[in-house]
């Protein structure tokens, strides 16, 4: 009989998110680059150990009695055949070979039918294979898709010598179901209290209005993304050190300011995309990212020392009441009006090409799975990120901290706003960082928007041409 057990509260909140926007994918979507001679039926092999390593995998969601319930598959079969992509030329091919990833990210998956992942490998030459793997959100994240590759690399490594499996056995996402249901009550007794005082007459954001955007009548998105360039990135790199703060608090601080200049409230609910990973989960695949509510409230007098302290405070005082994201079953509304993402790529994490084609036969190993991790750029990466439904909120914005530069990518209802409009938004937080980076003493009511937005503003002036930010 089929193993069943609870969903998380993190997966709880998606299945009804899915439930109510049928139309939302909610998957991330990696395509690896294979260099090298490779065997196919052996990576097939690998990745099917990989399946039965990991209960999550194996896993569909079942009804019980109004229940949802996680029911665990025991004689699930990886199916990956080797596909060849058609084409003329190289770059025709590696054209062909991104729609097949493309068309990978638009497929649509049944979370009652299971499984929660899709697979192609692609085949673009003797020398060339792209394993692009799509794993949707209720069952796993940035880094399952990452431990999942690298336990397929482990195994092909080992295997293809004749050696036994190098891999311990993992923990379970099912493990840690359980864990959580079972310490439902006693979370209830210790923090619920602590949410219920600090959330009471607590309000989302609520944008000012803007009238040029009035006439859009369908709920389209719109993005807009900002560079803020090496330097300025490791002067809050630098600032974050010397303050022994955390560079998403501190930027978490300056979009705070950004917000209550715009709005004009001195109290509102700033959403913040929590990771949810503990060290114990490192290799687990599942799916542990929930939104923690930060109550943001000031007076304008503070200066921004004060209130980046302020918002530390907020932060992990809100983390010690970790709530697993019961408080978005209770409090929906707080989401409607932002969602702020941080989302760090370590080098050989960037969803860019990390390595380029080698100029001569010994510069590829045999092995084509011992080659550093070489990623394939799938549209825009930041797109996979999203934890909420297209248009949920009025925008959100995702902070990436990579190698060398920090960037934001944003979304936002093109029902609600005009390109130009978001474009100053970018504008005004690379202003902030400018400002009170290089002068953390400044109070903070002495910033003043650069582009401030009104309830009765006029369709907002294009921005300069010397701001670094663009929508698409």
């Amino acid at each position: 009989m089929p193993i069943r057990t609870p969903l998380t509260y993190q997966q709880r909140w998606l299945w009804d998110l899915t439930q109510r926007y049928a139309r939302w994918q909610c998957v991330v979507v990696y395509a690896f680059r294979l260099r090298g001679a490779l065997n196919a039926a052996l990576l097939a092999e690998c990745f099917d150990t990989v399946i039965h390593r990991h209960a999550s995998l194996r896993a569909r969601i079942i009804e019980v009695d109004g229940t949802a319930l996680m029911e665990i598959e025991d004689d699930l079969v990886c199916q990956l055949p080797c596909l060849p992509v058609p084409g003329a030329t190289a770059e025709e091919i590696e054209a062909n070979a991104q729609r097949v990833v493309e068309d990978l990210c638009d497929q649509k998956m049944d979370l009652t039918a299971g499984p929660f992942w899709k697979v192609r490998l692609l085949r673009l030459n003797d020398q060339e294979h792209w394993l692009a793997l799509a794993m949707h959100r209720i069952v796993g994240d940035c880094a399952s898709i990452d431990q999942a590759y690298r336990e397929i690399r482990a195994l092909y490594s080992e295997l293809e010598r004749g050696r036994p499996s190098p891999l311990k056995e993992p923990l379970q996402y099912t493990d840690y179901a359980l864990r959580q249901a079972e310490s439902a009550d006693a979370w209830q007794m210790r923090h619920e209290p602590y949410w219920s005082k600090r959330l009471a007459g607590a309000r989302a954001i609520e944008w000012p209005a803007d009238p040029s955007a009035a006439t859009t009548v369908h709920t389209t998105l719109g993005k807009v993304r900002c560079l803020f360039g090496e330097s300025l990135s490791g002067d809050l790199r630098e600032f974050a050190r010397k303050s022994r703060t955390l560079a998403p608090t501190l930027m978490m601080t300056l979009y705070a300011i950004v917000l209550w200049r715009w709005s004009g409230q001195t109290d509102f609910v700033l959403p913040f995309n929590v990771a949810g990973r503990q060290s114990e989960h490192k290799s687990v695949i599942g799916y542990f990212s929930y939104v923690l509510y930060l109550r943001i409230q000031l007076t304008g007098e503070e200066s921004f020392k004060q209130f980046l302290d302020r918002v530390g405070q907020e932060f992990f005082s809100g983390l010690s009441h970790q709530d697993f994201g019961r408080m978005a079953f209770q409090y929906p509304q707080l989401l409607s009006g932002t969602l702020f993402q941080w989302v760090t790529w370590h080098p050989d994490d960037l969803p860019v090409r990390t390595q380029e084609p080698a100029t001569s036969a010994t510069a590829v190993s045999s092995d084509p799975l011992k080659q550093p991790i070489d990623r394939v750029c799938v549209r825009d990466f930041g797109e996979g990120l999203t934890i909420v439904p297209p248009g949920m909120t009025a925008a959100e914005i995702t902070f990436f901290d990579t190698a060398n530069n920090l960037y934001a990518i944003g979304s936002y209802r093109a029902d609600l706003f005009i390109p130009e409009t978001m474009d100053r938004l970018m504008a005004d937080i690379r202003l902030a960082m400018e400002t009170f980076v290089h002068h953390p003493d400044t109070p903070i009511a002495l910033f003043s928007a650069r582009y401030p937005v009104a309830p009765s503003a006029s369709p907002a002036r294009s921005k300069p041409d010397n701001q670094p930010c663009h929508s698409r």
